[in-house]
């Protein structure tokens, strides 16, 4: 009787363990066939530009922006000072998002420009993230 007891109890843990099993191969088999995410959007590093004349800032940096996602999306990007400065886009916002979409490996230059703060002559390099808007 307790050999019977011990296989019923055995049956039922493989049988759990054979649904958890299931259960996983279906969320990565959804995972799979979903793909990758469409709009997916890198930056390079800020690179030092010559501001246009005009603008009041002392220096301006160029970011490239691309779209390495499988489908054309708008972007947004927000802008993040260094140390003791403040920094902008070049539409007076510390936020962007484009006007259309980016086609997939297309790629927009921004430009951001960097004021010291107020008491400082330092100005350093703004970080840029970007994400599918």
């Amino acid at each position: 009787m307790s050999g019977e007891k011990a296989t019923n109890q055995a049956m039922a843990i493989l049988t759990a363990l054979l649904i958890m099993g299931l259960a996983v191969g279906a969320v990565l088999f959804f995972l799979l066939i979903r793909g990758p995410s469409a709009g997916r959007f890198e930056t390079a590093a800020p690179a030092a530009v010559e501001c246009p004349s005009g603008t009041g800032a002392p220096v301006c940096y160029g970011i490239d922006v691309t779209n390495v996602g499988d489908a054309a999306r708008q972007v947004r990007c927000q802008v993040t000072p260094g140390v003791d400065t403040a920094a902008l886009f070049a539409n007076g916002a510390d936020i962007y998002v484009s006007a259309a979409p980016i086609e997939a490996g297309g790629s927009i230059e921004l430009f951001v420009h960097v004021s010291p703060s107020q008491g400082t002559t330092i100005v350093s390099r703004p970080s840029v993230s970007c994400d599918a808007a």
